[in-house]
């Protein structure tokens, strides 16, 4: 049976919704029913949201959302013809700004993105909400046509800044775990000679994916219009 875009669309906003509720609407209930009951609490709207947003319940909900999107995406990238597999690009994102959606190392209801240069925007999950809504508007190919060969370099060119992003997120989080080594040693101990070079080159990450994500947002949106085109 084809999962259709409306399908899939109710399906990630339901998850989505979920998601809201239980990290930012519980804990905004919370506070309103504080200071219906107390006017002159002290504890203040941010405070509030960080009782979710600051501790592992902020954390394991994040999961659940990604876990709980890798079937609808993988089922609506088969339903469009195309690999199963490049629809998990999707949780893949989502995770690369979990830093930003856990907010235990800051003072705000957000973390910081390493998407980002000033960390205050999450580039990878907006680009991953962009490619939900892509998935949810693009059309399935005619039965004479076929799947992935219908985007032509358009589809390469996705799935190339696709990878770029995934292999850059890999990179930065690898050079963070490696300095956190580093830091951990003495200081009798030299670091690798290709460290500093490394770990300066990964400055570039959070500056370039802002313009990567735009690029494969602006490909992707191209696709769908393709694929209404010709459906």
């Amino acid at each position: 049976m084809e999962f259709s875009g409306r399908k899939f669309g109710w399906q990630a906003a339901r998850r989505g919704a979920i998601f809201l509720l239980l990290v930012f609407g519980v804990p905004l209930a919370l506070y309103a029913a504080d200071k219906i009951n107390d006017p002159e609490t002290d504890v203040t709207l941010t405070e509030a949201i960080r009782l979710t947003t600051a501790t592992p319940l902020g954390f394991y909900g994040y999961l659940l959302l990604l876990l709980s999107l890798v079937r609808p995406v993988w089922k609506r990238m088969k339903s469009l013809s195309l690999p199963g597999c490049l629809g998990l690009i999707v949780p893949f994102m989502m995770f690369a700004d979990l830093p930003y959606f856990v907010a235990a190392h800051s003072t705000g209801i957000f973390g910081v993105s390493i998407g980002d240069p000033d960390g205050y925007l999450p580039p990878y999950f907006m680009t991953a909400v962009a490619s939900i809504v892509a998935m949810t508007v693009a059309h399935p190919p005619p039965a004479d046509q076929g799947g992935a060969r219908r985007f032509g370099f358009i589809g390469t060119g996705a799935v190339v800044l696709a990878v770029l992003i995934l292999l850059g997120t890999a990179y930065i989080v690898g050079m963070a775990n490696w300095l956190h080594f580093v830091q951990s040693l003495g200081p009798e101990e030299a670091p690798h000679p290709l460290f500093v070079p490394m770990l300066l080159s990964s400055a570039w990450v959070p500056i370039l994916s802002p313009y990567v994500c735009a690029g494969f947002v602006g490909l992707v949106a191209w696709c769908v219009v393709l694929s209404r085109r010709r459906a």
